[in-house]
């Protein structure tokens, strides 16, 4: 019978310090890829999202923007448990746009998901074609 009135103490007491928390394994980005003389929209423009897990660990997604040139990827998000005060590296990414004959633009989305919203506006990417 005691042991039954034990375990709730015995659960909160291995237990306090941990909670759940819902974090951002890589956050959504969102915009448009023009041309940057003309505003037109480029045809075939890509956005690369890196998201590192390590400094070995990284996962590439790759999207296509539309006829119109916007773009959109969701956030990928998880649920966890984050325990105090552990020492917890979380995932960051940064995103590259490119066409073929144009040059490249590097942006930062995050550094972690503390510090970020889960979803970044680019806005109007303007890319300058190759000389």
């Amino acid at each position: 019978m005691k042991a039954h009135r034990a375990t709730p103490l015995i659960a909160a007491v291995c237990l306090a310090g941990c909670f759940p928390y819902h974090y951002t394994m890589r956050p959504g980005v969102s915009g448009s890829i023009v041309d940057g003389h003309g505003s037109t929209p480029i045809v075939n423009a890509s956005i690369v999202v890196h998201t590192h897990y390590s400094a070995k660990q990284i996962v590439d997604t790759r999207i296509v923007a539309n006829p119109d040139g916007t773009f959109a990827l969701a956030p990928k998000q998880k649920w966890g448990i984050y325990i105090v005060p552990a020492d917890v590296f979380f995932p960051w990414s940064d995103a590259t746009v490119e066409a073929p004959g144009y040059e490249t633009m590097e942006f930062r989305l995050n550094r972690s998901p503390m510090d970020s919203a889960s979803k970044v506006a680019l806005g109007e990417v303007r890319l300058n074609r190759v000389q």
